[in-house]
């Protein structure tokens, strides 16, 4: 009996309502994230924000050539209270850019982030996780996850397809806060909010 009624109560704890399990299901699926596209990023001197030298030596190591623009979009994605810079640093005729994350600290580079759009996850206090939409065909792409180690973003190699059609989209990503007016929607959320 006694033995009975301790799994009840170790049941209750780990499961009941407010448990741990509970608790990261329903932080996971109300997670929310910023949504920014290469409309958000405004035109910077990166030589009056210090970060000059750090672009440029990003874009060689990515094997890209000279800057044709000096566009960021600057956001404090750790909540230290410092912008930190997503710099456009290529774009390919499909709209799918390069991103370098930058900060101003004494490890300034970040890492490299590909895709369409960037879908920048709502916390504070820590690195945020960010999600690309890489656009494939006009209602095809493939949502990808970096994820910051400790130093660097990394790409997860977790690549999804998604499609307009199948209604695949996560739906956190189909309900992100646009941090600009952006050139309509991305086309394959324009689909999802047709159906």
């Amino acid at each position: 009996m006694n033995l009975m009624f301790l799994f009840f109560v170790l049941v209750v704890i780990l499961f009941g309502p407010g448990s741990f399990p509970q608790r990261a299901i329903a932080q996971h699926l109300t997670m929310s994230y910023w949504l920014i596209g290469s409309e958000c990023a405004k035109e910077v001197s990166f030589r009056r924000l210090g970060i000059e030298k750090v672009i440029k030596q990003a874009r060689r190591k990515e094997g890209h050539g000279p800057p044709y623009f000096e566009e960021a979009v600057g956001l404090d994605l750790n909540g230290d209270g410092k912008k930190e810079f997503l710099v456009r640093i290529s774009c390919g005729g499909t709209g799918n850019c390069d991103w370098a994350v930058i900060t101003r600290s004494p490890n300034p580079f970040l890492g490299i982030i590909s895709g369409q759009y960037l879908y920048i996850e709502r916390v504070k206090g820590r690195w945020p996780e960010i999600k690309t939409y890489t656009q494939m065909s006009a209602s095809e792409g493939v949502i990808s996850t970096y994820k910051h180690n400790g130093k660097f973003y990394r790409w997860l190699r977790d690549e999804k397809e998604v499609n307009a059609q199948l209604q695949n989209v996560p739906k956190q990503l189909v309900r992100a806060q646009a941090l600009c007016e952006l050139d309509g929607n991305p086309k394959y959320l324009n689909e999802v909010h047709k159906k």
